[in-house]
């Protein structure tokens, strides 16, 4: 009986589930239409008393005035037509029975009411009402019956729908489900789900069949694995063995090679009797202490014993795995002998190499000696030469201020006419002068930055009025050759060498000038935060990308460059030296054939 019972499909719990909530359903609307019901008619109820009540007692008045109580008897007849009057009674102002009406059959649970009959606020009798339920009750039972049908009808049907649309959306996909999972095992993994429908049920289906796809091919990748690792172990160059309860229960062809006997006269023996008798001591007591549940070192060197006697180097790299339910040793034995020998060979090597960086050490210490004392001797030569420009640069340009302070005065025409030859050779004397003092003036100024006698005079100038004064001086050149000369600075005060700030500007611009035949020189300033960038744009020949490392080096000058006005090849060196003396930086990028662009970087603030 109980195995009947018993629900063990999901239809059959569906069918149970539509049932029950068909039956709780149906209560429910039967409870609510019946308490609306009953209020209704209940409403209704007390609206027929207070009419009946209102009527008789206006209607009855000028009868018992009048004490004409035939008339009375046919006024209380008539509400005996209500199904809520049971019966009626009419009495005089001193209570006695006038008129009495009832219906046949009257019901025991009547609602009594007693009412006074006034004119002009006096009391000139009463009468008694009885109320009647009983057809209120039977209302709301012919109601309830005929909705009772209705709505399990109604229901039954809803019922069958739901069933209908839960069996093909739900209970029948997930039979599908259940009969193709019932049909996979570990061993089979090829069954799919054969739903095809786009909801919950759909995407499950998809998400199994890809999970047991995967499973397959995971279970495919994990045989063919297997088997790798399986061929792996077999053909390995070193020696695998699996020792269980001291006894040796699996060894590859290359452990049973090593140690010159066969796969099967090992298997079930003993691995104490394939040590060396040196080691066997050591190592069966590691082995003991190991599965004692011991940390003992898993890599370690030892000898095993060859069938001939012979000892074989080896070394033992073990761990802990279980095998067939049981703890055991998985060890990878590893020849070592030809490394042995390697070894004593590299040892001996090494006793050779240590005598030779000896000697060595010794030569590179005394070479060391000399190349410390020879440096020594060059920085005194530098120094020295740096001495001798300084003072060689003052004695030198005492005289090349007179040639070029007189060769003025005679080009002014202040001593005489000259004639044309004259003012030739003496323009070629006063220029080659300059030439010459711009070269000193350089010279004494590296002297002074490598001998480090050169300090940055440190004062606040305005930007823009030091760049003016750049600009004029430099303008005319510029006019000569046709170019434009754009200078731009902002109207700001910074502290720096005001004399070596010009002496740097006056530099790059005039190169600028000098290499650039047709276009413009541009100089802008970028302010970032405490420092400024100063660019030096030009439209002239450019440089190569293999010159601008070399570009400045001293009394370096390029030799594709189409100026004729040749220069000492120290002014970039200078100025490179002096922006670093001004804790600045300079960089450069050109483009051979369309120009140059050199920018200098300088802090607001130049800290002493």
């Amino acid at each position: 009986m109980k195995e009947k019972l018993k629900i063990n499909s999901l239809k059959k719990k569906t069918i149970l589930f539509v049932l029950i909530i068909t039956a709780l359903y149906t209560m429910v609307s039967v409870g609510i239409v019946y308490h609306v019901v009953e209020e209704q008619m209940m409403a209704k109820h007390e609206v027929c008393k207070k009419a009946a009540v209102e009527s008789l007692s206006y209607s009855l008045v000028p009868m018992l005035n009048l004490y004409d109580y035939k008339q009375v008897e046919r006024a209380i007849t008539s509400p005996l037509a209500y199904n809520s009057i049971a019966y009626i009674t009419v009495f005089d102002d001193g209570g006695t029975l006038v008129r009495s009406v009832a219906k046949q059959n009257i019901p025991e649970d009547l609602d009594v009411k007693k009412y006074n009959i006034t004119d002009n606020d006096k009391v000139i009798g009463s009468f008694e009402i009885g109320f009647s339920t009983e057809y209120i009750d039977k209302q709301i039972r012919t109601t309830l019956e005929a909705l009772v049908f209705g709505l399990m009808g109604f229901f039954v049907l809803m019922g069958l729908a739901i069933y209908s649309l839960m069996s093909r959306s739900v209970v029948d996909p997930l039979e599908t489900f259940t009969k193709t999972v019932k049909k996979m095992d570990p061993e089979n993994l090829s069954p799919r789900v054969n739903i095809r429908s786009e909801d919950e049920i759909g995407t499950l289906a998809a998400s199994f069949n890809r999970i047991a796809e995967n499973l397959g091919k995971s279970q495919k990748a994990l045989r063919e694995s297997e088997e790798k690792y399986r061929n792996l172990i077999e053909h390995a160059g070193a020696g695998i063995v699996i020792i269980q309860d001291e006894l040796i229960t699996y060894i590859n062809e290359s452990g049973a090679k090593m140690i010159g006997h066969t796969v099967e006269e090992t298997i079930n023996t003993p691995f104490t009797g394939y040590l060396h008798p040196d080691e066997l001591f050591r190592v069966l007591d590691r082995y003991k202490r190991r599965m004692a549940g011991e940390y003992v070192q898993t890599i370690y060197e030892t000898a095993v014993k060859h069938k001939n006697g012979s000892r074989i180097d080896v070394e033992f790299n073990i761990g802990v795995i279980t095998y067939d339910g049981k703890p055991a040793e998985f060890v990878f034995i590893r020849d070592i002998t030809e490394c042995k020998k390697a070894e004593a060979g590299l040892r001996e090597a090494h006793c050779k190499l240590q005598e030779a960086k000896a000697e060595v050490d010794k030569e590179v210490k005394k070479r060391t000696q000399q190349l410390s004392a020879a440096k020594e001797d060059a920085e005194h030569a530098n120094q020295m030469k740096s001495i001798f420009l300084a003072s060689m640069s003052h004695e030198l340009r005492t005289p090349l201020n007179s040639i070029i302070g007189f060769t003025g005065i005679i080009l002014q025409g202040l001593a005489g006419e000259l004639n044309v030859e004259q003012r030739t050779q003496l323009g070629m004397v006063y220029a080659s002068s300059k030439h010459l003092l711009a070269l000193i003036n350089d010279l004494l100024d590296i002297s002074k930055i490598e001998s480090g006698e050169l300090e940055p005079d440190l004062e606040e100038f305005n930007l823009a009025e030091a760049g003016m004064e750049v600009r004029d001086s430099l303008k005319p050149k510029a006019e000569d050759k046709g170019l434009k000369l754009i200078l731009e600075m902002p109207d700001i005060n910074v502290l720096s060498d005001e004399r070596r700030f010009k002496q740097i500007l006056v530099n790059l611009v005039n190169n600028a000038i000098k290499f650039t035949e047709e276009g413009e020189v541009e100089v802008t300033v970028i302010e970032k935060d405490e420092t400024m960038e100063i660019i030096v744009k030009d439209t002239g020949a450019g440089i190569k990308k293999e010159d601008l490392q070399k570009l400045f080096a001293p009394f370096t000058q390029l030799e594709y460059t189409v100026s004729e006005e040749k220069g000492t090849g120290l002014g970039l060196y200078l100025v490179r030296n002096l922006v670093w003396l001004l804790n600045g930086d300079i960089r450069v990028e050109s483009e051979y054939g369309k120009g140059s662009i050199f920018t200098l970087t300088l802090p607001l603030k130049r800290r002493g």
